[in-house]
């Protein structure tokens, strides 16, 4: 499978294995790392999941599950640094993402080689769009829908 700036270009393997989310897509995690099959169910894998917590987030509180994510991703030998939308990450063991939330739920969104975002809702397919059917320029300013609070960039390096 070919990957560009540490992402697998084609969402194929997304597509497959319906069974990742929002979360999953983000960190480039399409099964389930530790058992290289796909997950049970997309809801299984939330920010801690992957750390070895195996517990259920308090949505509510981003802090919180950036913190997860970072444990989550240390596990699987990459950082999650707080970044900036400035630029594309042009970085074959990097990528960008950015995380949101609203009330009671989160959302993450990752950047494409061309600059733009994608996102994946549950078991649905890969979206290049928002709530108003526009192409994701900037995660920040877009149509989020629900996810009415911005919770930032960060970049996903994998630890040399």
């Amino acid at each position: 499978m070919s990957k560009y700036n540490g992402l697998y270009e084609n969402k194929k393997e997304f597509e497959e294995h319906r069974n990742n989310n929002c979360y999953t897509y983000a960190i480039n995690q399409p099964v389930n790392p530790y058992t290289d099959k796909p997950y049970e169910y997309y809801e299984y894998c939330q920010p801690g999941f992957l750390g070895g917590k195996g517990i259920e987030p308090d949505y509510s509180y981003d802090e919180r599950l950036v913190e997860l994510a970072k444990k989550d991703l240390k596990n699987l030998g990459y950082k999650l640094i707080k970044s900036s939308f400035k630029g594309y990450i042009d970085d074959k063991n990097c990528w960008k993402v950015a995380f949101c939330y609203g009330d009671n739920d989160y959302h993450w969104y990752r950047q494409n080689k061309d600059g733009t975002w994608s996102h994946k809702w549950g078991e649905e397919k890969v979206k290049y769009k928002d709530e108003n059917g526009k192409i994701i320029r900037n995660p920040e300013t877009c149509n989020r829908g629900k996810y009415k609070y911005f919770g930032g960039y960060f970049l996903i390096k994998k630890v040399s």
